[in-house]
């Protein structure tokens, strides 16, 4: 049964993983076409839906658990688009809850086999997409500013206080609202690389390498404690700023 205790907005992105042929982005002769939704062939509650977007917004359903919760912050799925247009590998990226995971990602299954091929230098390919799904509380909800809020709080335990088990918890909640921040990823990497947690800095290096490529040109030429000490020194820049 759905609800409008939860304000919600979606946006699909297409992003920068390719799956097999991701070597193959780095030539500039190499032509690459993302998969596409059938969106003016989808109907949905007798109405068609004009993009993945509007098809998650009319699919998602809410139990009354998600909407007693209140929740808040952007789901993020990625998944794979196989040459058949049918959709395989699905990845939670980040987490609203466990409850939403499987309910964007139950909508998702139902439109495999509806969308377009994506394609390299014209022939089918599998490629990765990722769509992104903002839960509000409440219209007036501001994710932004609250995301902020809290990576200045853990800024303050990280480079005052020196204290990065509990800045950890504030950069893992300013992501939870605001992922797809530079500033919030590199802040929470750095964490994670004081904690000795390699997973997830890594994790979270290879995720601003692909997002921000503009930021990253010169990291193949870079050792790994190189590009920390580059953040740390961005951060504390940052820091000093406010």
């Amino acid at each position: 049964m759905k609800t409008n205790a939860i304000s919600i907005l979606a946006a699909a992105i297409s992003v920068f993983t390719f799956g097999q042929v991701q070597a193959q982005l780095l030539l500039e002769e190499t032509k690459i076409i993302p998969p596409a939704f059938l969106d003016r062939k989808i109907v949905v509650e007798g109405e068609t839906c004009a993009s993945i977007n509007e098809y998650l917004i009319k699919g998602v359903e809410y139990t009354p658990r998600t909407s007693r919760n209140h929740l808040a912050g952007t789901e993020v799925i990625r998944f794979e688009v196989s040459t058949r247009g049918e959709l395989t590998s699905f990845q939670v990226i980040n987490s609203i809850s466990p409850e939403i995971d499987a309910e964007v990602i139950r909508v998702l299954r139902t439109t495999s086999g509806k969308w377009i091929p994506g394609s390299i230098d014209g022939k089918p390919f599998a490629i990765t997409r990722e769509v992104s799904m903002v839960f509000k509380p409440s219209p007036t909800y501001d994710l932004v500013e609250n995301a902020r809020a809290f990576q200045d709080k853990g800024n303050k335990l990280m480079f005052v206080k020196n204290n990065p088990r509990r800045a950890l918890s504030y950069y893992d909640r300013a992501a939870k609202l605001h992922p797809y921040e530079e500033c919030i990823l590199a802040a929470r990497c750095l964490c994670k690389y004081e904690l000795g947690d390699e997973k997830g800095y890594q994790e979270d290096l290879e995720r601003m390498m692909a997002l921000f490529p503009d930021s990253y040109t010169d990291a193949e030429s870079l050792t790994l404690e190189q590009m920390i000490a580059q953040l740390r020194k961005d951060a504390l820049q940052v820091q000093l700023s406010e």
